[in-house]
């Protein structure tokens, strides 16, 4: 009741209970004492009544004040509910929106008020609409209603995800539903990034073709290993984790006084050059050692990267050593170089020692023909039982040896320049062998020949002369009633010419010096210039070959010459 309406009537009842009582005075009906008890009992109801109103009144003026406060709190809650970041949404028990802000309906791409009556479910994505009916309708059971996720169909544009809290109204039976609603699409975007880029860091810490280790950077146990360091070390993957790298037999070096560890700790980097590690089965490795301190959620880890520099450190002294054996290499070449330059001026004085030695012997040649012609007489005239018989062979040899000794000085220069032609070698050897036939036959040497037909294309003379040289000294080394074997092969376009004695051998210490020019081993009557084996060494080197003996003091020698079978000659 209004309370201008009830005093109003308050004030009716009055006039009306006056005007009863002026017509009650003088009434015969009513006695005085009963009607006056009635007036009095009435004036006691109006005073109540004023006092009602009085209450009234003053309710009413609480209540006033009240619905100003009611308004301003729905005023502060609209504002709050328009213009809040995130979608709210109000609906009933079915999901029918009945209040939607500003932000749901911008998500939504329509207006607030075209929400308004449609069911929340027709702007779910098509593929969780049927999960979303379900979710719906287990809303009328639960108590406590928990967060879901949901993609959300604006009025244009392409679905996005969406995070749902419910909340309910407090009765016990369930009438409407508060909705708040955010798009979490960078959320989502941030969370896929994060787990490709997990993914990514996952995949090279499996696949890392170097050890790594993860610690915790405050106890410094074992927090992850990759599949690289178990193989390399060992150890299985339960053997590392949870466990300080000293606790399994590791990097022995830096726990004993855990000196490392407190540096790591403490500049948050270390780094060592070559480290050696020992594997469960007890085999060392020597690996390059790096480990850092960073931060993941929030809490530092100990990375370690682990390589293993084995084999570089193996290449490394490999490279030493061929650096060591370069050195030494460039130290022999340089001594080659040396003598090469010492054997080039040998050279040009043989070149002209030999110049000179041809015109000597070219003069001495023709006096002792004559000699030696002359001296056939005397011998042949001086009869076997003449008292100065014995002087007529020392004569002999004498003259023989200086013949030797022209004919040498003859092949340190000869001028002449042969024609290459086919030949067959062994007949050449034959034709030699039968040269030499009296000096062999006069020691009673064997000579044994072991060659098949082979044709070479080269200057005949000079491998005759070279056979000569090499026959002469296996001949004159060999003991009386000794054998001297030549031998023959041809391999790689090659001739391959073998020849041994049966002799002394030569000394080692002059081995060296056999091919030099007028060195000579022999002695007495044997000795010679010491120009034969020069003069065929370089022969051989001019027909493109090459010569070289094995001598062994006691058992002989043998010349190994090796000769292209088509002869291109170096000028």
């Amino acid at each position: 009741m209004e309370e201008n309406k009830f005093s109003l009537q308050i004030k009716n009842l009055e006039q009306q209970m006056g005007r009863l009582q002026q017509h009650s005075v003088g009434n015969p009906l009513q006695p005085d004492g009963v009607l006056m008890e009635s007036f009095e009992k009435l004036y006691h109801v109006v005073e109540e009544l004023h006092i009602a109103e009085e209450e009234l009144r003053q309710q009413n003026e609480e209540l006033a004040a009240a619905r100003l406060v009611a308004e301003g709190e729905r005023q502060r809650y609209q504002e709050l509910f328009d213009f809040a970041p995130d979608g709210y949404v109000v609906t009933d028990a079915t999901g029918t929106i009945q209040e939607a802000n500003r932000a749901i309906a911008t998500l939504l791409a329509v207006s607030q008020d075209f929400l308004v009556g449609k069911p929340l479910v027709v702007f779910v994505a098509d593929k969780d609409r049927t999960p979303f009916h379900v979710q719906l309708t287990r809303l009328t059971g639960l108590q406590r209603f928990e967060d879901w996720e949901v993609y959300l169909q604006p009025r244009e544009g392409k679905p996005f995800p969406a995070a749902i809290t419910i909340m309910r109204d407090p009765e016990d039976k369930l009438i409407g539903l508060r909705w708040l609603i955010r798009d979490i699409t960078q959320r989502k975007e941030a969370e896929e990034a994060l787990k490709a880029s997990e993914t990514r860091y996952r995949r090279l810490f499996e696949s890392a073709k170097d050890g790594i280790l993860l610690l915790d950077a405050d106890t410094g146990q074992i927090t992850d290993v990759n599949p690289y360091l178990i193989k390399m070390l060992g150890y299985s993957h339960n053997e590392f984790l949870g466990k300080k790298l000293w606790e399994i037999g590791l990097f022995k070096h830096i726990a004993e006084n855990q000196a490392g560890f407190q540096k790591l700790q403490s500049e948050k980097y270390i780094r060592y050059e070559h480290l050696p590690l020992e594997t469960k089965g007890g085999r060392h490795v020597d690996v390059e050692f790096v480990s850092n301190i960073y931060l993941e959620d929030r809490q530092k880890v100990i990375q370690c990267n682990i390589r293993d520099i084995t084999e570089r450190r193996r290449a490394e002294e490999e490279l030493k050593k061929h650096e060591e054996r370069l050195e030494e290499l460039v130290k022999e070449r340089t001594k080659r170089i040396r003598e090469l330059e010492g054997q080039r001026t040998e050279i040009e004085k043989l070149a002209a020692a030999g110049l000179m030695a041809a015109r000597i012997a070219h003069e001495i040649n023709n006096p002792l023909a004559g000699i030696k012609n002359s001296f056939m007489l005397v011998k042949d005239a001086v009869p076997e039982d003449h008292p100065y018989y014995e002087y007529v062979g020392r004569i002999d040899n004498e003259i023989n040896r200086i013949a030797r000794i022209v004919r040498q000085m003859f092949d340190v220069y000869r001028p002449e320049q042969e024609i290459k032609k086919e030949f067959l070698v062994d007949k050449t050897i034959y034709e030699v062998v039968a040269l030499l036939e009296a000096a062999w036959r006069e020691n009673n040497i064997t000579i044994e020949i072991d060659s098949k037909p082979i044709t070479m294309e080269m200057p005949e003379g000079l491998l005759r002369q070279v056979l000569y040289n090499i026959l002469v000294n296996a001949i004159e080394a060999s003991p009386q009633g000794g054998v001297v074997k030549i031998m023959t092969g041809v391999g790689n376009e090659s001739l391959t010419l073998l020849i041994s004695d049966q002799g002394v051998g030569i000394p080692l210490e002059v081995q060296p010096r056999i091919f030099e020019p007028f060195f000579t081993n022999k002695h007495g009557s044997q000795k010679g210039l010491g120009l034969g084996l020069s003069v065929s060494k370089d022969i051989v080197e001019k027909l493109g070959g090459h010569i070289d003996f094995e001598s062994e003091p006691g058992k002989g020698t043998l010349f190994r010459i090796i000769l292209p079978l088509k002869s291109g000659e170096r000028r």
